[in-house]
């Protein structure tokens, strides 16, 4: 048996990819099993360009670059994707330069496919991060994911808040008796789907151990909004299975320990927020905080949202109304303001309650409640006059597709009430929101005949150039510019120029925030038409501003009294 012989039978016996690349590109030889692979005869390939047998974009893109190196002298080692018959391969190449006398004729290619290789490989990395009865991330990977938070909070300008909570679930003992292994794991799995349900997409859940979860919350805006969080893991996981015509049950507790006040390392808050469960048990809790401030701020913030959603029900909430008045303390409108009458704690204002009203989607419904509520009041009020009331919306009521028809209803309702004596407010920042679609919904109101006034204005971003282009009737100045018109008479100055600038753009003007009889002088010898604040009168409820508004006359004295 001659050499070349035994060589060509080596070659064509090996499952590499064996093949000789002239400087043309061409190839000079291809064994059994590079054949087979790209399924062609070795006559179809052999004489035949690269390009020709694997196409001019692979030939292009991956394989043109590593064999010029390689005829210029340089071996080539490199993992490549490459499609071979029809399917895409992950390769391992090797090209060696080859030639006589020192001189580079060909480059040899020695291929292996590592296909299968890298599917094993990625299977075993699953199985290292992932628990496999789950589906959800392992230990290792809770400690891998929550050190990499803590490593990009402490890279961050801005503060941030990350909570690991702990969940311990309790009655799969039990389970695990009654009905077996397998139930159990499928009860586990659909547990662990239902804690991933009840957060946000950018949180993480983990199989810590057992029939343990933990819980990781990242850049959470407070820290007290947990309570809310863990209240709703605990009700998704205690809700009954159906099975074999009875009810299967899971409870839970759970131990919350916040970064970075418990602890700015994995091991601390992982320790802390196992402590946290413990003291749950202990206190016969659904969940605790390691931090007992905190967790007393969460479980009045829980409470004070179940009020909330029941005070909607028990029609606790109230209107206060606080005039605006003319340039002769006369009042000629009013501003309605939402209090809460509590039944424990007295009447609150919108501050203490209004956020959580936003986080229950419960805003949208008190801010229509609102509009209702002041159309029928205006309805009441119909021997007052021109006499109108300004309502406030939120940004979430602007961007309401809705919000038109709402209020056209809310006019048909209250027969005999002018859209003109309904005033809705909005402050500079929402407006900004999405301009274009704000400014659509503004104009639908003001063919309705209701005028769109912008509250706070001053406090934003936006210039008077911007607001120009803004259907509104009229612009609220902020208490801010007038706190040292007084002892300042450049502050009065520049509160003139922008009473001015306003009124030059065909808008009018209301003061927010007069407290004395000195502001109320200067703001008259500048021009300001309408006024509002505790000089004439704090916000009242319905009957006494129709009191007040029956005497037509000034009211600042009167007020001045009531507060002294």
């Amino acid at each position: 048996m001659s050499d070349q012989f035994r060589y060509d039978y080596m070659i064509n016996r090996s499952h590499d990819y064996v093949t000789l690349i002239s400087r043309d590109y061409r190839y000079e030889f291809a064994n059994d099993a590079y054949c087979e692979a790209i399924e062609l005869d070795r006559e179809e390939v052999v004489g035949r360009a690269v390009a020709d047998v694997c196409g001019d974009e692979q030939f292009r893109d991956r394989i043109r670059e590593p064999v010029e190196r390689c005829l210029a002298g340089e071996t080539i080692d490199q993992v490549e994707t490459l499609r071979i018959g029809g399917a895409e391969r992950r390769v391992h190449v090797r090209y060696y330069p080859y030639g006589e006398n020192g001189e580079t004729t060909h480059a040899l290619g020695v291929s292996r496919d590592i296909t299968r290789l890298n599917e094993i490989e990625a299977r075993l990395t699953q199985y290292e991060f992932l628990d496999p009865v789950t589906g959800l991330f392992n230990r290792r990977s809770l400690n891998v994911v929550l050190e990499r938070e803590i490593f990009r909070a402490h890279r961050s300008r801005q503060p941030e808040t990350h909570a690991v909570m702990h969940v311990a679930l309790h009655g799969f003992g039990e389970i695990h008796q009654s009905f077996g292994a397998e139930f159990a794991d499928i009860l586990l799995e659909n547990t662990g789907l239902r804690v991933r349900q009840a957060i946000r997409e950018s949180d993480y859940v983990f199989r810590f151990e057992g029939t343990d979860l933990t819980v990781l919350l990242v850049n959470i805006s407070h820290a007290g909004d947990v309570g809310f969080v863990a209240e709703k893991i605990h009700d998704a996981i205690t809700v009954p299975y159906k099975y074999q015509g009875m009810e299967v049950g899971v409870t839970a507790r759970i131990g919350i320990a916040i970064y970075p006040d418990d602890g700015d390392e994995c091991a601390d808050l992982i320790r802390n927020a196992n402590s946290a469960v413990l003291d749950a048990r202990k206190r016969d809790l659904t969940y605790s905080l390691y931090n007992r401030a905190v967790h007393e701020e969460a479980i009045a913030r829980v409470a004070l949202k179940t009020r909330l959603v029941n005070a909607f029900d028990a029609r606790q909430f109230v209107l206060h109304y606080q005039p605006f008045v003319d340039v002769n303390g006369v009042p000629v409108g009013a501003e309605a303001l939402i209090r809460w009458n509590h039944p424990e704690r007295g009447l609150l204002y919108p501050a203490s309650f209004i956020g959580l009203a936003e986080e229950t989607r419960l805003v949208s419904a008190i801010d229509k409640w609102a509009l209702y509520e002041v159309c029928r009041q205006l309805g009441d009020w119909s021997d007052l006059g021109d006499f109108y009331v300004s309502v406030n919306i939120s940004a979430r009521d602007l961007l309401d597709e809705y919000l038109v028809d709402a209020v056209q209803l809310a006019l048909q309702r209250a027969p005999g009430v002018s859209p003109h004596r309904l005033k809705l407010e909005l402050t500079e920042r929402i407006s900004m929101h999405d301009p274009e679609r704000s400014i659509r919904t503004m104009r639908a109101l003001a063919d309705l005949g209701v005028e769109i006034w912008i509250d706070d204005f001053g406090t934003g971003q936006s210039s008077l150039a911007y607001l120009k282009h803004l259907p509104a009737a009229v612009l609220k100045i902020d208490k801010v510019f007038i706190a040292q018109i007084v002892d300042d008479h450049e502050d009065l100055i520049y509160l003139e120029s922008i009473v001015r600038a306003i009124r030059s753009r065909g808008k009018r003007v209301v003061i927010e925030g007069v407290t004395d009889a000195a502001q109320a002088k200067l703001l008259r010898s500048i021009g300001c038409e309408l006024m509002q604040g505790y000089y004439f009168s704090e916000p009242v409820p319905a009957g006494r501003l129709r009191e007040i508004v029956a005497g037509n006359r000034p009211i600042a004295a009167t007020a001045t009294r009531a507060r002294g």
